[in-house]
């Protein structure tokens, strides 16, 4: 009896062995899936050897080190431990010495007609130990975000909400001889199609800042207190007096799609010493911008008073973008103001009602974005025949908007860098005739407009497994699959 006790021992002992194995090698198995579900949002920490769970945040971080192999550099830096949450993910980077652009590709499993939000993070920290901070473009897609002048020891985020026509996104480091592109941490999170809405649903919308009012300085928030994996800083109050709840927020009872932190909602700035708040801001006069105003009253009050808010941009009644808004207590609200270009925006002024019984004007967040650059250049020509676009710093495949400029009749996209193929829109636009430089497979459509002369169609050149047309065409003479574009997709993670 005590020699089958023995074997059991035994046996138990070699089962547990063999299941903790397996669970080592299933989750080998699980880090080197090429694409990985958690929840729809894509994290890639750049520059790492091999993907992890992240304890603070429990988030899950891909590798793209399988992706690229061999044709970029990665590096490690130090010191820049003092970004809240995301410090692991800033002490390594990719960098690209080959290639004028090298892209990645998400496909996201929520896949296209989607909102994202893209995010990216910068620390160059001096990896090189050349002490010379690279400046290059960042795209996404067909637009232009922005040109990253990076600095040692500063890490620059960029971010923008981003509509999805296509499974695919491309986000692109471009070199313009300044210095060799990185970038250290890039994510996409998806969002609720009904928030951050604009005059269109396919704008791009760029980041230029995100405050949490009347919180603590040391009060960072992001994921997981952010659903969205937000940032939210704190700015200066001065001149404005802070407000606070101290009772439990509970998010669940509310059917608010921004879905802001409790920790947001839960602190305001008031009016100090009028009924009215103003915000002091210097944004040009060169984009449309749209500004998110979010309200959470959770001051108390008596029965009779109300808090009634009116918004002015620039202090000029003319400029008034609102009627008065009346905020019900304790239930979050969003106004949405549109500023067009041409406005700029150099102050906000919320005003209250004057009325005694009533109460000062309050603010919990603010947040200012811009249209990106390709929208800006069709907003100026949505109505006109001709135009010229070339040399816009426009890349990735052509958006679908264009077939939203049904007057056109010349469009000239060279010298930029477009990829992909020759959308079939534009057989569609009734009074198009000549596009200048295409490179790509052309549509039987389009053909066909050329045989019976409503479109001009030339063949540049012809090689055996690609054909180079002129509509007198729309990308410039630089073809994708070559060496100057380089793509490596990335998907979600799956369980």
């Amino acid at each position: 009896m005590d020699r089958e006790l023995q074997w059991i021992l035994v046996l138990a002992i070699c089962a547990s062995s063999l299941i903790n194995i397996l669970a080592e090698n299933s989750q080998l198995t699980y880090w080197n899936l090429a694409n990985l579900d958690y929840s729809g949002v894509i994290s890639i920490d750049c520059g790492v050897d091999e993907g992890y769970t992240d304890k603070t945040t429990n988030l899950q971080y891909q590798a793209d080190d399988i992706q690229f192999g061999e044709i970029n550099n990665t590096s490690s830096i130090n010191n820049m431990g003092h970004i809240s949450q995301i410090h692991k993910q800033l002490n390594t980077l990719r960098s690209f010495p080959h290639g004028k652009r090298n892209c990645y590709t998400l496909t996201p499993k929520q896949g296209k007609n989607k909102k994202y939000i893209i995010r990216a993070y910068f620390a160059y920290g001096n990896y090189d130990n050349e002490n010379k901070p690279p400046v290059f473009d960042l795209h996404l897609g067909v637009n232009f975000l922005k040109t990253i002048n990076s600095s040692e020891g500063v890490v620059i985020r960029i971010e923008a909400v981003h509509f999805a026509s296509t499974e695919r996104i491309d986000l692109c480091l471009v070199n313009i001889d300044q210095g060799v592109p990185f970038i250290s941490l890039l994510e996409l999170w998806p969002l609720d199609n009904s928030i951050y809405q604009s005059s269109s649903t396919l704008l791009t919308l760029y980041l230029l800042t995100r405050l949490n009012l009347g919180a603590s300085e040391d009060n960072f928030i992001r994921y997981t207190d952010d659903i969205y994996g937000r940032s939210w800083e704190v700015p200066n109050n001065y001149n404005k007096r802070p407000l606070k709840t101290s009772s439990a927020i509970d998010l669940d009872k509310f059917d608010d799609p921004y879905k802001l932190p409790a920790e947001v909602l839960s602190s305001a700035v008031e009016a100090r010493d009028s009924n009215s708040l103003e915000f002091t801001l210097n944004y040009g006069t060169d984009y449309e911008y749209y500004v998110y105003l979010h309200f959470f009253d959770f001051e108390d009050r008596t029965n009779k008073q109300k808090r009634r808010l009116n918004i002015v941009i620039n202090g000029f009644e003319d400029n008034n973008v609102t009627e008065f808004h009346t905020l019900s207590y304790w239930k979050p609200y969003t106004i949405i103001l549109p500023i067009k270009q041409g406005m700029g925006i150099r102050k906000i002024l919320i005003e209250a009602n004057s009325d005694s019984d009533e109460l000062p004007a309050m603010l919990n967040a603010l947040e200012i974005y811009r249209i990106s650059i390709l929208f800006v250049l069709m907003a100026k020509f949505s109505q006109n025949s001709s135009r010229n676009l070339s040399s816009s710093k426009l890349s990735g495949e052509i958006d679908a908007s264009f077939s939203n400029l049904t007057c056109l009749v010349t469009l000239d996209l060279s010298d930029n860098e477009l990829s992909g193929e020759v959308p079939e829109f534009f057989a569609k636009l009734p009074q198009l005739h000549f596009l200048n430089r295409l490179t790509g497979s052309v549509p039987e459509s389009l053909k066909a407009k050329s045989s019976n002369n409503s479109l001009q169609l030339r063949v540049m050149q012809e090689q055996p497994q690609e054909v180079y047309y002129s509509i007198s065409g729309i990308y410039n003479s630089m073809c994708c699959s070559g060496p100057h574009n380089i793509y490596h997709s990335y998907g979600d993670l799956e369980t």
